[in-house]
């Protein structure tokens, strides 16, 4: 829709045709002001920048992060600069204690690379239920958690691989009525797929970021907390500590809220820009709910199209899940890494920008694309 892509110039004056929106967003024109509002601020304030900062700023973000997530409790939303960083934070709670993890074979690089370390110095030990098939992973990752004792859940609400929506409603009504604790990775989910996550803000870890579908770069991670996690952490920085800073300590104190997971100095430039954006979708009132069936719109064009297609790799054979199964991209399956690589060099070549994980080829959607975009892939 014009409205749209009104929002994003810099889409509009590439002379490429980005179809990764699922690995980085263009940026919305809000994102300069947002930028330079920051330099402002710090060239205002100096050192006191951050009481404004970390009470009235990050106050309103954590209120727009909550109001598309449903959680009621936006003081439990804590920032760092990446999930890995978070995520780590959480799992630093358990050391001096070997852990069992349940998981699955396609988590994303940050944790599965950081839960491999650690599972090969004997701090913990993975359970990983296979992604694959699709029509019943539900059911076996369930069975999984019935069958194995396990410490902590780390699970995606959507596949960075393939593009998968798990069925987190009746996934997590199970899972949560046991007493580990349940985290979702919902990078490829937030600003992507609704969910209302109200019934279970006392149950799960979440965390996302900017980078994808928030369309505001990186550098601004989240994480919210549940509020009967007791826990600290070990790996702790000393913005968990900042209301004590006039004192002097001999014993690390942390607060009781979200904020023992804070970390140390950081630029929170990007946080500005995410909420510059999330703002100006609540001021035209542009909701998920129409993100979402607009870019379905667009993806069931796509599909409907794909015997028009110059690409002979792009068919009903190598799709790898029905639009209706994924978030905003499509994933297209080839039978060996060198021909998916193939395939997406040869689609650079026309200037169409896509990526690709293994054999998997990924075609992703933003809300600056539309069908004449789309025409790009077919014979005219």
């Amino acid at each position: 829709m014009k409205q749209y892509k009104q929002l994003f110039s810099q889409f509009l004056e590439s002379p490429h045709k980005h179809f990764a929106a699922h690995s980085h967003h263009y940026w919305p024109d809000v994102s300069l002001k947002a930028t330079t509002d920051y330099w402002q601020l710090s060239k205002e304030k100096v050192d006191q920048k951050w009481g404004e900062i970390f009470g009235p700023k990050l106050k309103e973000l954590r209120q727009l992060i909550s109001k598309q997530l449903g959680f009621k409790k936006s003081e439990q939303l804590v920032f760092a600069s990446s999930t890995h960083e978070l995520v780590y934070r959480v799992l630093s709670c358990y050391f001096g204690k070997k852990i069992k993890i349940l998981t699955t074979d396609s988590e994303f690089y940050s944790f599965k690379r950081q839960a491999y370390r650690l599972q090969e110095v004997g701090a913990v030990e993975l359970i990983e239920v296979p992604l694959e098939p699709f029509d019943n992973f539900e059911e076996r990752f369930l069975q999984t958690a019935q069958q194995e004792s396990h410490d902590f859940v780390f699970l995606s609400h959507v596949f960075f691989n393939s593009g998968y929506v798990v069925d987190l409603d009746q996934t997590l009504k199970e899972l949560t009525q046991n007493t580990p604790p349940v985290f979702i990775d919902g990078y490829h989910g937030f600003m992507a797929v609704p969910f209302d996550f109200s019934k279970y803000e006392d149950k799960i870890f979440y965390t996302a970021g900017a980078y994808k579908y928030a369309a505001s770069g990186e550098g601004c991670c989240f994480m919210y907390v549940p509020s009967n996690f007791t826990l600290d952490p070990v790996y702790t920085g000393w913005f968990a500590g900042f209301n004590e800073l006039s004192s002097e300590f001999t014993q690390v104190h942390f607060p009781k809220d979200a904020q023992r997971f804070m970390g140390s100095t950081m630029d929170y430039t990007p946080m500005f820009r995410l909420k510059a954006y999330l703002s100006e979708l609540e001021s035209k009132n542009i909701s998920l709910s129409e993100i979402q069936q607009y870019i379905n719109s667009l993806k069931e064009f796509f599909i409907e199209n794909l015997s028009r297609s110059k690409y002979a790799f792009l068919n009903e054979d190598t799709l790898l899940l029905p639009p209706g199964l994924c978030g905003q991209f499509l994933s297209f399956k080839m039978a060996t890494e060198e021909l998916c690589k193939g395939a997406h060099e040869q689609l650079s070549k026309d200037r169409i920008i896509t990526d690709y994980r293994g054999c998997v080829l990924r075609i992703g959607f933003g809300i600056y694309h539309d069908q004449e975009d789309l025409e790009t892939f077919f014979k005219t």
